[in-house]
């Protein structure tokens, strides 16, 4: 094959591929959808009579219209249409149903199928109407020329079908085709759901009056039904939650029946999220309510400190907007139809309130009339309030299997003094919880120790540290050679006690002897601290062995040393604090050291003649002479 005939070749294999790629694409030949088929445009209410308007697509060949109606109340279908072929060649787009009850509620339900490009297309649609009751302002015109009552058939001369006629809107004019005159009269519109878009006609359709031309109104059932946003239920304001209320309005309080439900669907907007809830209120009822509840942000300002008030600022977290729908269902033994009645959207204001807060006025361990210790937790506040305490206990060195004590107050029905029993001879971490509920929620959290006494006691047996010196006595002597290890300097040894080996603490050492502050914590890799001694011990006596005979000038220092002890649970701290009942721990230095006693030469002499002369004088040889 040439070059010449193998392009050619490649340039008609790319031709016939672009062709068919654009007759693919082309919007004839793609499979038609339920829109190209008849769409009710509008529907126009009389007493006894619904005219419906419709949209005319698609060839009329194989056109199926199939209209059926439901009388609510009597529970049973009249009037149902079928028409297809030569019947819808004169009264397409326009369809009367005549002979209805007045001030009724009907469901129409609306079929229309066609054959569009070898396709089966099918569209179906709902809707609720009611015809206006009776005594509703008559077409004058017409009654006056005795013409019977419009049956809808459009372009038909009269009578060309004893059923389907034509009601022309226009008054003074002639209808076309028709010879029947008629007035504009009033009618009300009923719409089910968002109003549908209107489809483009095809060439065959005939030109119609506008909708917005209609002379029409809204029923009392279009605002029948009232949604309110709001934070106060029962007169008690609620600055967290949002409440929705749903409720009949007073015109329609005596037209409702069991057979009639408003349905309020809602939509909570957030940043990445959006929540769902329907509100049904069915006809017995008069308001139904829904709670919301969300996440807020608060911001909160102290007012007065010696009170404990505080503001808060709050404002929805995540969630800003709430929009919902509204729809009137009515039931019957053919289904529910439904009218939608509007659709609205608010945003979430924030809002602000004041309170005043719950205060520890005191933590004590007593024993009550049956000699069992009891802690008690003294509280106050300003005003009556809506609130939860929670005492936690989880005794220290016991059983680490041991479940704490657990217990929950109402402060409502509190006089602000919680009690919980505890053991003789134990000390515990406690955790204090407060949560106020109303008007907003707020949560103070406090950790301390308590020490419950033993028997016939005022403390523990067993503290959390304990403490000891180095060394022990004070024998070193002087006339030792260099070479001779001397022994290391007095310290204090504060040591977590063997009673609590699962403890984590943290010590914190007042200023002792010109020394700052200290803290150090105990745990398994440290479980013991030295507290140097050499500064305290020299300055009650600079001679010591241990004292710096180099010109050093050491200061007398105050013998007390205070020191407390927090204990370590997790990231919280249960810290040994002077306002409640576990005070610091105070010890005299003095008294836990040896006497200081200071061995110089002369004092070294003098003892050794003491001790020769009593050996002396004591000796056998000294008896018998």
């Amino acid at each position: 094959m040439s070059k010449h005939s193998k392009t050619m070749k490649f340039l008609l294999i790319s031709f016939f591929c672009i062709a068919l790629l654009i007759n693919s694409i082309n919007p004839q030949n793609a499979p038609p959808n339920h829109q190209d088929v008849d769409h009710i445009e509008d529907i126009e209410v009389d007493e006894t009579q619904i005219i419906i308007t419709t949209t005319k697509h698609g060839p009329v060949e194989h056109l199926k219209i199939h209209i059926e109606l439901v009388d609510i109340e009597a529970n049973k279908k009249v009037n149902p249409v079928d028409l297809s072929g030569l019947w819808l060649t004169i009264t397409r787009g326009r369809y009367t149903i005549p002979f209805l009850r007045p001030d009724t509620w009907y469901g129409v339900r609306f079929r229309s199928e066609n054959l569009i490009n070898g396709h089966t297309v099918i569209h179906e649609d709902e809707r609720l109407i009611k015809t206006h009751p009776r005594g509703a302002e008559p077409n004058l015109g017409v009654a006056l020329m005795g013409i019977p009552p419009s049956l809808g058939v459009q372009n038909a001369p009269y009578p060309t079908s004893p059923v389907w006629t034509t009601f022309s809107p226009n008054f003074g004019q002639i209808a076309p085709n028709s010879g029947v005159s008629g007035l504009n009269q009033p009618s009300e519109t009923h719409f089910l759901g968002p109003e549908h878009p209107k489809m483009p006609g095809n060439p065959g359709n005939v030109p119609k009056t506008p909708l917005e031309t209609h002379n029409t109104h809204k029923g009392s059932e279009h605002n029948a039904i009232d949604v309110k946003m709001h934070r106060s239920l029962d007169g008690v304001e609620n600055f967290e939650s949002l409440y929705v209320t749903v409720a009949w309005k007073e015109a329609e309080q005596e037209k409702r029946t069991n057979l009639t439900t408003g349905v309020v669907k809602l939509r909570v907007i957030c940043d990445n999220s959006e929540t769902k809830e329907e509100i049904k209120l069915k006809g017995d009822e008069d308001s139904v309510t829904l709670e919301i509840t969300m996440d807020q942000k608060y911001d909160i300002e102290e007012m007065d400190t010696a009170k404990h008030q505080i503001k808060a600022h709050i404002t929805p977290l995540k969630c800003h907007k709430i929009c919902w729908t509204t729809d009137l269902v009515l039931s019957s033994g053919f289904g529910d139809f439904t009218k939608h009645l509007g659709s609205e959207c608010k945003e979430i204001s924030g809002t602000t309130s004041t309170t005043f807060l719950r205060n520890v006025k005191k933590v004590s361990v007593i024993e009550n009339n049956l000699s069992e210790n009891e802690l008690v937790v003294e509280t106050e506040v300003q005003e009556s309030e809506y609130g939860i305490v929670t005492l936690i206990l989880q005794k220290l060195g016991g059983n680490e299997t041991e479940e704490p004590i657990k217990k929950t107050f109402d402060t409502a029905s509190s006089n602000g003094r919680f009690v919980v029993p505890v053991e003789d001879d134990a000390i515990y971490a406690v955790i204090y919880n407060y949560v106020k509920t109303k008007p907003f929620h707020y949560t103070s959290k406090a950790h301390f120790l308590v020490e419950s006494p033993a028997v016939n006691s005022t403390k523990p047996s067993h503290p959390l540290v304990d403490v000891s010196v180095i060394p022990t006595s004070f024998d070193y002597k002087h006339d030792k050679p260099d070479t001779v290890l001397k022994p290391e300097p007095p310290f204090l040894l504060i040591s977590r006690s063997k009673n609590y080996p699962q403890s984590d603490l943290l010590v914190k050492i007042e200023p002792f002897c010109n020394e700052t502050e200290q803290k150090f914590r105990l745990e398994d890799r440290y479980p013991q601290h030295q507290i140097d001694a050499v500064p305290f011990l020299c300055g009650l006596n600079p001679k010591m062995y241990f004292c710096n005979k180099n010109g050093t000038t050491w200061q007398k220092c105050d013998s007390t040393l205070c020191f407390s002890t927090s204990v370590l649970i997790g990231f919280d701290s249960f810290e040994a604090d002077d306002t409640f009942i576990f005070q610091s721990r105070c010890l005299n230095v003095t008294q836990h050291f040896p006497p200081l006693v200071s061995y110089s030469s002369t004092t070294r002499f003098l003892s050794y003649f003491l001790c020769v002369s009593l050996f002396s004088i004591l000796s056998p040889s000294h008896f018998l002479t």
